[in-house]
């Protein structure tokens, strides 16, 4: 009886030992330790038991030609806790910008940026029958050699795509024998946009025309552009005004 007194005063304070130690390393019953992590960081995503905050937003592209997209946010990593939020969204690319290669009005009265030919009476500037200004190119070459009046420029387009050109006309009294012609030279041949053929045209105003260029008016040093009249009475005529060529986006 003695011994078996002894054994569960034995047991009782170890009983008693461990609870105090327990208290003095402050654990809970269960024994369990937690850790959490900070919060996550905007941008980086953050670390957290609860879960990263999202990524930050991306930066917009350039606004150059070609600019492009920015990278989105990367998402957050977890410690003990859920994954962190999805990345930012990605910033939209640049938009580019229209550079203009060549432009006239034809209001400083001359035609010096064009090199002129044919057998007919040459372009002139003129202000007998203006568009929006005071003066427009005019040609009236009195004869039906085709082409028998040309007006053309060399504009390079080295270094540039996307080339358009864009000009206002106003023919009157052109005839199935007469002829208008606009048109672009690749380095090689001339290519024409607008021709009249074997149609009249009487125009009561000007009309806007507009054309996007192949590649083949791309990053050449040779291009150039031509506007050619035939016509075979003096009351027919060929007005060209706002000659505009340019390049990108």
């Amino acid at each position: 009886m003695c011994c078996y007194r002894n054994q569960v005063r034995s047991v009782l304070a170890v009983l008693v030992l461990t609870a105090g130690c327990s208290s003095i390393l402050g654990l809970d019953d269960d024994y369990a330790v937690r850790t959490d992590a900070g919060a996550g960081a905007v941008g980086a995503g953050g670390t957290s038991s609860g879960g990263g905050n999202d990524g930050g937003d991306a930066g917009r592209g350039g606004t150059a030609a070609g600019g492009s997209a920015g990278t989105g946010g990367l998402g957050g990593s977890s410690s003990g806790g859920a994954a962190g939020g999805g990345g930012g969204t990605a910033g939209s690319g640049g938009t580019g910008t229209v550079v203009v290669l060549f432009e006239d009005q034809f209001e400083s009265g001359t035609l010096a940026a064009w090199t002129l030919g044919g057998p007919g009476d040459p372009w002139i500037a003129s202000t007998s029958t203006p568009n929006a200004g005071a003066v427009a190119g005019r040609a009236v070459p009195t004869t039906t050699s085709d082409p028998a009046s040309t007006m053309e420029a060399v504009v390079s387009t080295v270094g540039h795509t996307n080339i358009r050109l864009e000009y206002d006309r106003r023919l009157l009294g052109i005839d199935g024998a007469d002829e208008f012609r606009a048109g672009w030279f690749n380095g090689v041949t001339w290519i024409y946009v607008e021709e009249t053929g074997s149609a009249s045209a009487n125009d009561a105003a000007y009309v806007h025309r507009a054309f996007s260029l192949p590649p083949g008016a791309e990053n050449e040093a040779g291009f150039a552009i031509r506007f050619e009249c035939t016509a075979g009475a003096v009351s027919e005529s060929c007005n060209v005004d706002g000659v505009i060529v340019t390049a990108g986006p």
